[in-house]
C-alpha cells in the first residue's frame, strides 16, 4: 500500500472519529407524540406528578399528593439547543383539611398558591447533552428570567418562598423514552423565605418532584 494511500486512510479515519462525536453532541432532545411525530410549537401539554410532590424544610414536610402543570411548547429542538415550554398554570393539592389541601404534618393542612407575585408563568427547559438537565425558571420562555414565588397557607399564617434569579433556575433531570422529569431536594431546588414573613415560617426548604409530560388529553409523549 502506498504511503499516500495510507496517509489518506488515516486522514479519513481521523475525520470520521471527529465527526461522530460532533454529530452526537449536536443532537438535541426532541419531544414527540405517540406516533413518533415531532410535537409542534404552540401545542398544549401537561405535566402530572408521579408519586408525591414534597417541600422539605427543617420543620418537616409539606406533601402534595396531586400536582399538575399546564402549558405550551415554545421550542422543540430549534438550533439543537433545547425543548422549551411555558408553564401557564400550576396546581398542588392533596386530601387533607378541606379534602383538597396538601398535608403539613404537625402544622396541619396547607393550601399552595402559585399565581400571585412572581408566580406562574414559568419556563421549563430540557437541555441538550448527556447530563439530560432540566431547568425551571420564572417568567415565560419568551421573556427575561425572574424569580419564582409560591405561598404556603397554613391555618393561621402564610409563608411566601422564592427562588431568585441570583440562585439560578431550579435544576433536575429528564429521561429519554417516556417524557419524565425529576427534581431532587438540595441546593438546586432550594427556596428561601421572603422578607416580612411570620416568625413561624421556616427559613428555607427544597422541592422534590417527579412528573410525566403528556398531551393535554393524556396522550403519550416521549423525548428522544
Amino acid at each position: 500500500m502506498s504511503k499516500k494511500l495510507i496517509t489518506g486512510l488515516l486522514a479519513l479515519v481521523a475525520l470520521t472519529a471527529f465527526a461522530l462525536p460532533a454529530t452526537a453532541s449536536a443532537t438535541s432532545p426532541e419531544l414527540k407524540d405517540g406516533s413518533g411525530t415531532l410535537v409542534a410549537v404552540g401545542t398544549t401539554v401537561k405535566a402530572t406528578n408521579v408519586g408525591n410532590t414534597v417541600f422539605k424544610g427543617s420543620w418537616g414536610e409539606v406533601v402534595c399528593s396531586s400536582a399538575t402543570l399546564h402549558g405550551k411548547v415554545t421550542k422543540n429542538s430549534a438550533n439543537g439547543e433545547a425543548i422549551e415550554g411555558t408553564i401557564e398554570t400550576a396546581s398542588f393539592t392533596g386530601t387533607s383539611g378541606s379534602g383538597t389541601q396538601c398535608s403539613g404534618g404537625s402544622l396541619g393542612a396547607v393550601t399552595v398558591t402559585t399565581n400571585i407575585g412572581n408566580g406562574v408563568p414559568w419556563c421549563m427547559r430540557a437541555l441538550a447533552g448527556a447530563a439530560h438537565e432540566l431547568q425551571i425558571r420564572g417568567n415565560s420562555c419568551a421573556n427575561a428570567a425572574r424569580s419564582i414565588t409560591y405561598v404556603l397557607h397554613f391555618s393561621s399564617f402564610s409563608c411566601a418562598y422564592e427562588r431568585t434569579t441570583l440562585s439560578g433556575p431550579v435544576k433536575g433531570t429528564y429521561t429519554t423514552g417516556d417524557a419524565e422529569g425529576a427534581i431532587a431536594t438540595g441546593t438546586n431546588s432550594e427556596f428561601k423565605i421572603e422578607t416580612g414573613q411570620s416568625f413561624l415560617c421556616p427559613a428555607a426548604g427544597s422541592l422534590e418532584m417527579k412528573f410525566l409530560l403528556e398531551t393535554a388529553t393524556g396522550g403519550t409523549l416521549a423525548i428522544s
